[in-house]
């Protein structure tokens, strides 16, 4: 690293300190400048969807200024350090694999069905499945080492009431949990109550218990 930084390199005490508060930290390293940062939280993320859009660099950035901890201020104040360093820490939050799909209602799934909700899935005869790979640290029965897990939950079709409670969520994340809290029938609690990257999959992909269908228009 050259000698032009002015960070000074944290004590293994105040880095201890840190992740006691915070949890996980990173170091960022942009050319001769450094700095320490807290990996993004579910608000940090979901403050710079809001924000930034479908602009990398802004949510970046937006997540760079929430998560600081200490460093070279050239990084914040410096374009072309900044515009580095928000690329990178747009990228830091864990993103997880995830998927939907109708399942029929079959016995087996139907006897886990709150009472209150069963009339309501019977009419479907469908209910949607949403599965989230997680990373995991456990082995199997011949000791095996186990990389993946699946955390899986079983939702309802959304009505139009549920709609209209998701309408008045502030955030595009409050409105997918809007859609999870409200549509959930059984399954991982993970996916409601979990890790932030967990539930961010399932919060995101709420949206999508509303299906997409092909609108074809025909003149007549």
């Amino acid at each position: 690293m050259s000698s032009t930084t002015t960070f000074k390199t944290p004590t293994p005490v105040q880095i201890e300190s840190w992740k006691k508060q915070h949890g996980e930290i990173r170091q960022l390293n942009v050319n001769d400048a450094t700095c320490i940062v807290r990996m993004p939280k579910l608000e940090d993320v979901d403050m710079a969807q809001t924000i930034g859009k479908d602009d990398e660099v802004k949510t970046g950035l937006i997540q760079l200024r929430n998560c600081w901890l200490a460093g070279d201020e050239k990084i914040l104040n410096d374009l072309d350090y900044t515009l580095n360093a928000s690329r990178i820490m747009g990228r830091l939050f864990p993103v997880l694999e995830c998927t939907l799909e109708d399942v029929k209602l079959v016995t087996a799934l139907k006897k886990q069905v709150p009472e209150d909700k069963i009339q309501k899935v019977e009419e479907d005869g469908i209910i949607r499945k949403m599965s989230v790979k997680v990373k995991v640290l456990k082995r199997d029965l011949k000791g095996n080492p186990i990389e993946w897990d699946e955390a899986v939950g079983y939702f309802r079709k959304p009505d139009m009431e549920i709609r209209d409670k998701a309408i008045d969520a502030s955030t595009f994340i409050q409105e997918g949990k809007v859609y999870v809290d409200e549509c959930w029938l059984f399954g991982d609690e993970r996916l409601r109550t979990g890790a932030d990257e967990i539930r961010f999959q399932a919060y995101t992909h709420g949206h999508f218990l509303i299906k997409r269908h092909t609108v074809e228009v025909v003149k007549l």
